[in-house]
């Protein structure tokens, strides 16, 4: 491999991971959307959104902390990868719009 085709290669990680990063916290926002839809008070909302997640993550901001830090990370990544060919830029730009909307929504929630 030569050097140009080892930084395509190590960029296509960077878009990856920035999309898998983004994923995750899209999952998340997901997952409040599914339980709030699903009960009418909002402890009978929370209990349920609990339900989704492991023990360590049913603190009061925990999982906001985590997925504001998802999005910072798949901002910068996605960021890096915008020098790829085409399709891949795309798949990058993408990335980007939707984990800065992502990261304002959390940061609103955070308020």
């Amino acid at each position: 491999m030569d050097v140009k085709s080892e930084n395509l290669v190590s960029l296509k990680a960077f878009a990856y991971s920035g999309a898998v990063c983004m994923f995750i916290a899209l999952l998340i926002q997901v997952a409040w959307i599914k339980a709030f839809n699903a009960a009418g008070t909002h402890e009978e909302r929370v209990a349920i959104f609990n339900n989704f997640l492991p023990a360590f993550l049913h603190g009061s901001y925990t999982l906001n902390y985590i997925s504001v830090s998802l999005c910072a990370v798949a901002v910068v990544l996605s960021n890096i990868a915008m020098k790829l060919p085409a399709v891949w830029k795309i798949i990058s730009l993408i990335t980007l719009i939707i984990s800065v909307l992502l990261l304002l929504l959390n940061l609103y929630q955070l308020m």
